[in-house]
């Protein structure tokens, strides 16, 4: 992995296989439990001068994680200044690669089957998600990987945020960054191109905006193409069946298609 000057032998009983990507707060590695299986284990990586802020989010994220069912473990590596980490499922593709929608946009493979299959499964773990209070808040391709039986698997839950207050207390988040807001300002939290209007303009995240990134992420993948609010891109959908002409829209509006059956 790039800027990696060594690569850890372990993480506690982890022994790690080989990195498989980094993100703002930390790396994703192989490797291997004492169990013999192979696993994904996220390692907060940040120097101390970003540690306080990053810090509180990883943690939120692995506590929303678990909620979701998807920790296998955690813990810290040894001493005062070892890295926290958590361990999920491994998700490789059918060669044993990571592979996200994006890799698979540049790489131009996906069907119309395949690309249908992938939004009903994302659009019911985006709805499942909402009905447990949380919103993502960084829906993109780069986020969306390929399992080894070609199912679409949302990860990377470290700017999500909690909406239910129950739910906030049973997680114990209600001093944790990981809503972005403080106090005078809002913080616009994800990626440019998949910002809504609303959060562009400003207004706290929702299940609305998380669905207007699903439809960027969809219109990228469908046209090649960037969505700007106001333009005609919409135009470009003419080609396509009839379920992404209104499906697209629907979402780009916040809302999230009626299922067809």
């Amino acid at each position: 992995m790039a800027n990696d000057p060594v690569q850890p032998a372990a993480f506690g009983p982890y022994r790690v296989i080989r990195p498989l990507g980094r993100g703002g707060m930390g790396h994703v590695y192989e490797a291997v439990g004492p169990d013999g299986v192979h696993v994904a284990v996220k390692v907060f990586m940040l120097d101390h001068g970003q540690v306080d802020l990053l810090r509180r989010r990883f943690d939120a994220e692995a506590k929303i994680l678990r909620r979701l069912g998807r920790v296998r473990d955690s813990g810290a590596g040894e001493g005062p200044d070892g890295h926290p980490y958590i361990v999920m499922d491994l998700v490789l593709n059918a060669a044993g690669e990571p592979e996200t929608l994006e890799d698979v946009r540049r790489a131009g493979v996906a069907d119309g089957a395949r690309l249908r299959a992938w939004f009903d499964e994302l659009a019911s773990a985006l709805g499942n998600l909402h009905a447990r209070g949380i919103v993502h808040r960084d829906v993109k391709l780069e986020n969306i990987l390929v399992d080894a039986d070609g199912h679409a698997v949302l990860t990377d839950f470290g700017i999500s945020r909690v909406l239910d207050s129950d739910l906030r207390r049973d997680l114990d988040l209600s001093t944790t960054c990981v809503t972005g807001e403080t106090t005078g300002t809002r913080p616009v939290l994800g990626s440019y191109w998949y910002l809504s209007p609303a959060l562009r303009a400003g207004e706290a995240a929702s299940p609305a905006s998380d669905w207007y990134a699903l439809g960027v992420a969809f219109f990228r993948l469908l046209t090649g193409m960037w969505y700007e609010p106001g333009s005609k891109a919409l135009d470009l959908l003419a080609p396509f069946p009839a379920f992404w002409r209104d499906a697209i829209p629907t979402l780009l509006s916040g809302r999230r298609p009626a299922p067809v059956l």
